[in-house]
């Protein structure tokens, strides 16, 4: 099983992304809580608001895939929905599936991207 572990303020763009995965994948993503850790963990993603950089603004993200983990920290809840999104759109166009798709290689390549609004 694929987990995504959040914060408790990122819990509900962690089942917002669980359940988007799970539509097209068919993978069994599961949503755990962590307190205190903010760091990558393997073989997970990791939605958080720790340790995030404040310049980002309400809307920005800094969002990391390395070929074990995937971290998106942002200052404010907006930001990690934001960089849920852009991870959905790193993955094959078919995760916008409503079923699930087979014969889909459920690769995201490694990036590190840090985005925010340019306008308010």
């Amino acid at each position: 099983n694929t987990r995504i572990y959040v914060d408790p303020a990122s819990r509900k763009t962690g089942e917002f992304l669980a359940e988007r995965l799970r539509k097209s994948t068919g993978y069994p993503f599961e949503v755990h809580t962590r307190l205190f850790h903010s760091a990558p963990v393997k073989g997970a993603i990791l939605l958080t608001t720790k340790r995030a950089d404040s310049a980002l603004g309400s809307e920005g993200y800094d969002e990391t895939v390395t070929p074990d983990s995937v971290v998106i920290r942002a200052p404010a809840q907006a930001g990690v929905f934001y960089g849920a999104q852009t991870l959905l759109q790193l993955l094959p166009p078919e995760i916008f599936s409503s079923n699930v798709v087979t014969n889909v290689n459920w690769q995201i390549p490694c990036v590190q991207i840090e985005d925010w609004a340019r306008f308010k």
